[in-house]
C-alpha cells in the first residue's frame, strides 16, 4: 500500500509537471528518485514479514507493487532536468525566467518557463524548449517579454520574442 501511495503521490507532481501553469507545490511532489528508496524500504519489509509461516501472499504482492514502482520511476529518471538558471524579470520580483537543461543520450535541450508568484502556490508556465546546438542565449526583453537568440550557423543569429499575459502565461512559446 505504501508504494502505491507514493506512486500516486509521484504520478500527481509528474501530471503537474507537464500542466503548464500549474503550481509549483504540485510540481514540487515530482521526485522520482524517492521512489527508489522507498521501493526498496517497502520490499524490505514485506520480506521481513513475509518469512512468516501464511504471510508468502504479502511479499509477492509487496515484489509486484515495486517492480511497477522501479518500471514508472526509472525512465523519469532519464529526463530528469538540471536547473541551470533563474533571472527575476526586471521591474517584477514576482516573475523569474527559469531555464532547464535536459541532457538526454540522443541531444541535449533546454526548457524555459516563467513562474509568476512566490511559495508553493506559485504558477509555472511552459515558454518553449531550445536545442542547446542552436542555442546563443536566453533573457528578459522587459518585464513581459522573453528573447531568445538562436544562432544555427556562426553567421546567422535569429531572435525571437516571448511575450506574456499578465498572469505570466506565454502568448507565445520559443521553438
Amino acid at each position: 500500500m505504501l508504494a502505491l501511495l507514493l506512486l500516486s503521490v509521484e504520478g500527481v507532481g509528474f501530471a503537474a509537471t507537464l500542466r503548464s501553469g500549474a503550481p509549483v507545490g504540485l510540481q514540487a511532489l515530482h521526485q522520482p528518485l524517492a521512489l527508489l528508496p522507498a521501493s526498496a524500504a517497502v520490499f524490505l519489509l514485506a520480506v521481513l514479514k513475509g518469512t512468516l509461516p501464511g504471510e508468502r501472499g504479502i511479499f509477492w504482492l509487496a515484489l509486484a507493487a515495486v517492480v511497477v514502482v522501479l518500471a514508472f520511476s526509472l525512465p523519469l529518471l532519464s529526463s530528469t532536468p538540471d536547473e541551470t538558471e533563474r533571472h527575476a524579470a526586471p521591474g517584477r520580483a514576482d516573475r523569474v525566467l527559469v531555464l532547464e537543461d535536459y541532457r538526454d543520450f540522443e541531444y541535449s535541450y533546454v526548457q524555459i518557463y516563467v513562474e509568476q508568484g512566490s511559495g508553493p502556490t506559485a504558477r509555472r508556465w511552459y515558454a518553449g524548449g531550445v536545442s542547446l546546438d542552436d542555442l546563443a542565449g536566453v533573457g528578459w526583453d522587459g518585464p513581459d517579454r522573453i528573447k531568445v537568440t538562436h544562432a544555427p550557423t556562426e553567421k546567422k543569429r535569429e531572435v525571437q520574442l516571448v511575450e506574456l499575459a499578465p498572469d505570466g502565461a506565454p502568448r507565445t512559446r520559443a521553438k
